[in-house]
């Protein structure tokens, strides 16, 4: 059966493409297990081929506006920051922020619970997405729909049309190893984020930078990677410090896990920063609460979501920004935690 050649498909008329019943064309739509796998695919293949959008309340509908904002976790102080940027920018301009966990199968490879959520938040000024899952399929299901999407510190750079949000990340890596360099450090390990994620390559290479200038070496051995968490800290910490010729300093991609590495030194009987000095990165308030006080490198993750939830609303104005990869300045905050090594007293 050919749909009318209307603006806007129905769910019906959608159904009617696919081949089934508007109940189970609704059950995909709202993310239903009791679908089987091949109705589920035949129905998401019209959906997007037709850029159906669900219907109801429209964006446009005075007092019924909202943004979705797509998170991993919001328990993190990184994320509750940047969602705190997002509301105070959502009240002054009378719209609503619908937040949202990443769902579970959202990274499958066959991408049907990806493309779902998609479909299901079509009713959306738009999307801001602080996740480090985002399948290419959301991108080009919400691309169909018209639907503004924007990505803040996105896991890679691959959608070089995506708008997305993020900070100096090399500059600001660089100033952190500059400073260390400067107070005498020659032996200054590394631990980052996830290996695929553009923060932490970045990062990284403004740490390998400044080394590089300073006619270091970049080592392996005091190199380490996994999740931005605490717990990751500890373990890469432990590891480095375990080393016979254990770094001086350490620079770590995120404050949580520039605090592993600190609970690391302490289980070593270390003293920071006389033994070991450690630096972090996104200058969250708990840097200031931990002793040593964190030295870090300062992200304006508030500012951060007021920009993204400024910038979709332009977006679904049909407005085009200044720059598709938006960048926020960084500054080093030199604190406690860091010092010169103890043979620069000798």
């Amino acid at each position: 059966m050919t749909i009318p050649n209307t603006s806007r498909p129905t769910l019906k008329q959608v159904a009617q493409r696919a081949g089934v019943s508007q109940a189970t064309a609704s059950k995909v739509l709202n993310g239903r297990a009791d679908v089987s796998t091949e109705t589920r695919e035949r129905v998401l293949r019209v959906l997007d081929q037709e850029g159906y959008q669900a219907r109801g309340i429209r964006p446009s509908a005075a007092g019924h506006r909202r943004v979705t904002a797509l998170f991993d976790s919001v328990t993190s102080q990184y994320a509750s920051l940047i969602l705190e940027g997002m509301i105070g920018a959502a009240a002054a301009a009378e719209i609503d922020v619908n937040v949202q966990l990443t769902p579970p199968g959202f990274a499958d490879p066959s991408r049907k619970a990806a493309r779902a959520w998609v479909h299901e938040n079509s009713t959306s000024v738009g999307v801001i997405a602080v996740t480090s899952s985002l399948p290419s399929e959301v991108i080009q299901t919400a691309t169909r729909l018209k639907l503004p999407f924007l990505t803040i510190d996105p896991a890679d750079d691959h959608q070089a049309d995506l708008v997305s949000i993020s900070v100096t990340d090399w500059t600001g890596a660089r100033s952190m190893a500059d400073h260390l360099l400067h107070l005498g450090h020659r032996r200054i390990g590394w631990v980052g984020g996830p290996t695929q994620s553009t923060p932490t390559i970045e990062r990284f290479r403004g740490y390998r930078s400044a080394l590089e200038k300073a006619g270091i070496p970049v080592e392996p051995e005091i190199c380490r990677n996994g999740p931005y968490s605490f717990e990751a800290g500890v373990e890469a910490g432990a590891a480095l410090l375990a080393l016979p010729d254990r770094p001086t300093a350490i620079m770590a991609a995120n404050d949580a896990i520039a605090f592993g590495v600190m609970e690391a030194a302490r289980r070593a009987g270390l003293s920071l920063p006389a033994d070991l000095s450690v630096g972090g990165f996104d200058d969250i308030p708990q840097a200031e609460w931990v002793t040593p006080k964190l030295t870090s490198v300062r992200a304006p993750l508030v500012g951060i979501g007021r920009l993204a939830l400024e910038t979709i609303l332009a977006l679904s104005e049909g407005k085009e920004p200044p720059s598709h990869h938006i960048q926020l300045a960084t500054r080093l905050m030199p604190r406690e935690s860091t010092a010169p090594p103890r043979d620069a007293h000798s």
